[in-house]
């Protein structure tokens, strides 16, 4: 099976990271995956892309105008068809809407849209926009990832499946290779650690995490013995 995941990257976040995750695993399957990266004319080499090319994976590169370009999704499109691709799978509003709107007849290939989660957090703007028409072409495809139980809230569609992302496994050789900086492992023994990993933007609700561990920490003390030593509370 030959998988052609779509994806405009701006970084190298969490989507990006379970798109490079996905594919990987999905070569070690024998299936063929490429990734199919667009970005704006004249744009240089994106991080996903270096990443992907680092790991051994296929890039193709994409170069289109923003907005609604339907010449560009041809192209995509194009590649596809003459590539013998098997199923689209798309990653974020740019190729759900370029994609969705199509006909199934006119687009000739099976279409997955997995959802990472919005970054809209109200107001009038081209993100609201964007999500808008993000929520309507996933009526069109022929199903919906969600990565996690609670994006059930914002969308009820009947073909939605959860699955949440997988986490690679690391062997004793990736650990010897690249072994915990020690004041990691010093800060950690000296009481109960909580790790969050996100970019700082609104929607990863990091001021909700910071005021739940306020509260934790002046409400509940830990017995002496217990992880934390002596009463301390818990740190992030």
């Amino acid at each position: 099976m030959k998988v052609l995941h779509v994806i405009d990257s701006d970084g190298l976040y969490g989507a990006e990271i379970m798109l490079l995750n996905l594919a990987a695993e999905q070569a070690a399957m024998g299936f063929e995956p490429v990734i199919a990266s667009i970005g704006e004319p004249r744009i240089g080499e994106k991080p996903l892309e270096t990443e992907a090319t680092r790991r051994g994976l296929r890039v193709e590169r994409f170069r289109m105008r923003p907005g609604p370009n339907i010449a560009g999704a041809f192209r995509v499109l194009r590649f596809a068809w003459h590539e013998g691709c098997d199923v689209l799978h798309s990653h974020g509003y740019k190729g759900n809407i370029l994609f969705g709107f199509m006909p199934r007849a006119v687009r000739r290939v099976p279409m997955v849209a997995t959802l990472h989660g919005w970054t809209w957090t109200g107001g009038m703007d081209r993100m609201g926009l964007y999500e808008w028409l993000d929520r309507l072409s996933l009526r069109f495809v022929d199903a919906v990832v969600m990565v996690n139980g609670a994006m059930r809230q914002k969308i009820d569609l009947p073909s939605v499946h959860v699955v949440p992302n997988g986490i690679p496994l690391i062997g004793e050789a990736d650990r010897r290779a690249a072994p915990l900086d020690p004041r990691i492992v010093e800060f950690c023994r000296g009481g109960i650690t909580l790790g969050a990993i996100g970019r700082l933007s609104p929607e990863k609700g990091f001021d909700i995490l910071l005021d739940a561990v306020r509260e934790v920490a002046e409400h509940h003390r830990y017995p002496s013995g217990n992880p934390g030593g002596g009463g301390g509370a818990g740190r992030t």
